[in-house]
């Protein structure tokens, strides 16, 4: 297993996460701006406990989205 990074230009992120949402094989993890992870809230998984665990263990988690 390895990990497979890829770079997409801002204009075509929303597009290739709403390909991947409706396709059911989008990516185990993907960046999302202003209300995006509301539009997709029943394709995404809460991760809350891992920045917790982030936080605790690691000295902090950004937390500038942590109300999305």
């Amino acid at each position: 297993m390895g990990v497979n990074l890829e770079t997409i230009n801002i204009p075509g992120i929303q597009p290739r996460i709403t390909a991947g949402v409706q396709a059911g094989t989008g990516p185990d993890i993907t960046i999302m701006f202003h209300n995006w992870p509301h539009l997709y809230r029943r394709a995404i998984v809460d991760v809350s406990d891992v920045c917790e665990w982030q936080g605790k263990d690691q000295e902090g988690c950004e937390t500038s989205h942590a109300g999305s």
